[in-house]
């Protein structure tokens, strides 16, 4: 027992804890200065986003220093467990791929900055509020229903950033009288622009020629988050406003033309 504490080199342990008493101490000090800059007056959306990042980062730039440089002052190799290391790192990435999939996803997302905490997004038709972002997921308050969605990175491979706005498209029956038309679906964007949190409502004329229906379009700019509410009355009053000028709402059709046997023969 002597002989072993004889042979430990003292200056090495002290020195090895020195280091690691050093990386504890930028640890706290850099996990202050990323909840404060993220907690700050000023933090808002891409500084939400990014501290947490930065902060993983910093983390296991922190762990991977400090333990090679106790190892080198140990008398370890560190040459050679960099290069085991690199093995090891390649077989580890081929059972962890999805999770690097996800992390090339974040860091691509924040590189080009589309969206940050705090943005209305729509995913998968789905519209909601970004409320938390790392690299590995992004966590959305859905609006259409109570609850929030966690999704992996790498499955956000189309998102639209919208605008308060809501593109209403009636479509009323082929046939229709397109003065008659005009005047009703003014009437009703007159009536929507007086819902609450409408800011203002247009009728902008006609959109396409469905297969069915001649689908127009009305402008509402509204808040994001009262997109549904808002969206269900103004249906509603269109509904409304056609019924009283005898408009049906149409429904798919098909022409069918059956030819009789003397002009299938001509």
């Amino acid at each position: 027992m002597l002989e072993f504490v004889h042979s430990l080199r003292w200056n090495r342990i002290v020195i090895s804890l020195l280091i690691v008493v050093g990386a504890v101490v930028i640890w706290f000090l850099l996990k202050k200065l990323c909840r404060r800059w993220m907690d700050g007056e000023h933090a808002r959306g891409s500084k939400k986003s990014f501290a947490p990042v930065l902060w993983t980062i910093f983390r296991a730039v922190i762990i991977l220093v400090t333990g090679l440089v106790v190892l080198e002052v140990n008398g370890v190799n560190v040459t050679a467990a960099i290069t085991g290391l690199g093995i090891a790192s390649a077989t580890v990435a081929l059972a962890v791929q999805d999770i690097l999939k996800d992390v090339i996803m974040g860091i691509h997302i924040l590189s080009d900055s589309f969206f940050k905490v705090g943005d209305p997004v729509i995913l998968n038709g789905d519209l909601g509020i970004v409320v938390d972002f790392s690299l590995k997921t992004t966590k959305i308050r859905r609006l259409a229903e109570p609850g929030i969605r966690s999704v992996c990175n790498r499955n956000i491979e189309d998102i639209t950033v919208p605008r308060d706005m809501i593109i209403l498209r009636p479509q009323l029956p082929y046939g229709t009288d397109p003065k008659l038309s005009d005047a009703v679906l003014t009437a009703a964007a007159e009536k929507i622009a007086e819902l609450n949190g409408v800011t203002s409502c247009s009728y902008v004329g006609i959109g396409e020629f469905a297969e069915s229906a001649v689908s127009h379009r009305i402008f509402v700019y509204s808040p994001l988050e009262t997109m549904y509410a808002t969206t269900r009355a103004a249906n509603r009053i269109i509904l409304d406003e056609l019924t009283a000028a005898g408009i049906s709402i149409p429904f798919p059709q098909v022409d069918v033309h059956v030819k009789t046997a003397g002009e299938a023969k001509a």
